[in-house]
C-alpha cells in the first residue's frame, strides 16, 4: 500500500492547545496539526504558534498536517505572566489582529480605567487599533454613571473609538457588527464584564459559556481558557481568556510615555528620565493643568512605571 502523498499549503491558526493546532486552510478545510520537530526545538516559554498565526503546512491526511513554518506577524497582543518559581515571562495571546476590542461594563463589575489603560498600552506596543465597548448600558450603576461618562469622554478625546452597547436591548450592536466586518478582532476584558454575552449576541453560533459574577468579590467566573478564532462574515472574532489581573511588559519612562498618545503629543519633558511625578519641567503635569491630560491617565502611567499590579 502506497503512503498517502503530502500536500503543502497555507492557513490561519484558529486555536493552539497542548501541542494540537487547529488550522483553517486557505481552501476552507480544517486541519489538526502538530509542529515539525525543528520548530518544536525552537519553542520558548512564549508559544511559537498561537491563535492568529499564518502558517505553512504539509498534510499527512485529509484531516491532519504538520506545520513547517510560521509566517511573519503584523501585530501581537502580549501580557506579562508569572512562571515557575515566580519568574516573569511574556505570554503571547494572539497575533495578526486588526482590532483589539476592550470590554468594560456600566454596572457590576464597573469599568476600571486603570485596566483599560493597560489594555491600551498593550495594543500600542503590539501595533493594534483599540476599540472600547461599554456593556450593560441598559442597567447602568447610578452611583457610577457620571464617572463613566467622564471616562468615556477622556478616551474619545484621545481618539479611541467608544461604542455603548446592551445585549438585551440591542443598543449599539449594529454599529459594533459593522465595525468588526472583514477584520480579525480580539475581545479582551475584565472577567464578568459581559465579553462572552457580547460575542453570543454578535453571532449566536458562538454559544459561549457565560460566567456568573460573585457577589462577594465582584469577579467573574473565567469561562474561556485559551484564545480561539471564530468566523464572522468575511472576518474572524477572537475570544480570549477572561482576566482578573493584567501584567504589562516592563518599560522605562520614555518608552511608556510613548504608549500614551496624549502624553506623546505633549512633547518632551525637561529630563528624558522624567517619571512625571514631581520633577521640574514636567510637560505631563502641565498637561493636567491645561486639561490636555486626564488625571486618571497620569495615575495609570505612574502605577505602570512602578510595576504595581492591577486587578482586572
Amino acid at each position: 500500500m502506497n503512503a498517502p502523498s503530502t500536500q503543502a499549503g497555507q492557513g490561519l491558526v484558529t486555536r493552539s492547545l497542548s501541542g494540537f493546532i487547529t488550522v483553517h486552510t486557505d481552501e476552507g478545510r480544517t486541519l489538526t496539526c502538530k509542529l515539525r520537530g525543528k520548530l518544536k526545538q525552537e519553542r520558548q516559554r512564549s508559544e511559537i504558534v498561537v491563535a492568529g498565526d499564518r502558517v505553512r503546512f504539509e498534510t499527512q491526511s485529509e484531516t491532519e498536517g504538520t506545520i513547517v513554518e510560521v509566517l511573519p506577524r503584523t501585530s501581537t497582543i502580549m501580557r506579562k505572566e508569572v512562571g515557575p518559581r515566580g519568574a516573569h515571562f511574556d505570554d503571547l495571546i494572539v497575533v495578526n489582529l486588526d482590532l483589539l476590542v476592550i470590554t468594560g461594563a456600566a454596572t457590576s463589575p464597573t469599568l476600571q480605567p486603570g485596566l483599560v489603560d493597560r489594555f491600551l498600552v498593550i495594543a500600542e506596543l503590539g501595533h493594534v487599533k483599540p476599540l472600547l465597548v461599554i456593556t450593560k448600558c441598559d442597567v447602568p450603576d447610578p452611583s457610577f454613571e457620571d464617572e463613566l461618562k467622564l471616562h468615556m469622554q477622556t478616551y474619545r478625546n484621545m481618539g479611541v473609538e467608544v461604542i455603548e452597547t446592551s445585549v438585551r436591548t440591542g443598543l449599539g450592536m449594529d454599529a459594533l457588527r459593522a465595525r468588526l466586518e472583514g477584520k480579525i478582532s480580539a475581545f479582551m476584558g475584565k472577567s464578568g464584564a459581559g465579553k462572552s454575552s457580547l460575542l453570543n449576541a454578535i453571532d449566536p453560533q458562538f454559544a459561549l459559556a457565560v460566567g456568573d459574577v460573585s457577589d462577594a468579590l465582584k469577579k467573574g467566573t473565567h469561562t474561556t481558557r485559551v484564545a480561539s478564532l471564530h468566523p464572522f462574515g468575511k472576518g474572524w472574532l477572537v475570544d480570549t481568556p477572561g482576566l482578573r489581573e493584567l501584567g504589562v511588559p516592563e518599560l522605562n519612562a520614555h518608552d511608556l510615555t510613548a504608549c500614551f498618545p496624549e502624553m506623546r503629543s505633549r512633547g518632551r519633558c525637561k529630563y528624558t528620565t522624567c517619571a512625571h511625578e514631581n520633577e521640574k519641567g514636567c510637560a505631563m503635569r502641565e498637561g493636567i493643568a491645561t486639561g490636555e491630560i486626564a488625571a486618571s491617565r497620569l495615575d495609570s502611567f505612574r502605577k505602570l512605571l512602578r510595576g504595581e499590579p492591577h486587578g482586572g
